[in-house]
């Protein structure tokens, strides 16, 4: 996921269930933002940019999680489709 008015990408780092920030112009990992425990296999990924949030989907247990796209500080979540 690419920020618009910046230089972070978003990515998946599913087999540590975490968010990677990563910055463009330095290509290099700037962040790692864990997912709260027990949610496992992420998946999905969406930026609101200008609101500063960024969703992500999970597997198991089926869950979508908003966190802070500054900090990587958990919002909300909300029981999604999960991963038979």
């Amino acid at each position: 996921m690419l920020e618009k008015g910046g230089p972070r990408m978003f990515c998946n780092i599913t087999g540590r269930n975490a968010v990677g920030v990563l910055d463009r112009n330095k290509s290099a990992l700037t962040a790692t933002w864990p997912l709260p425990a027990g949610d496992t296999q992420n998946v999905a990924m969406a930026l609101d940019e200008a609101n500063h949030r960024l969703f992500v989907v999970t597997r198991k247990p089926g869950k979508l999680i908003v966190l802070n796209s500054d900090s990587g500080k958990v919002i909300a979540d909300l029981p999604a489709v999960g991963f038979c």
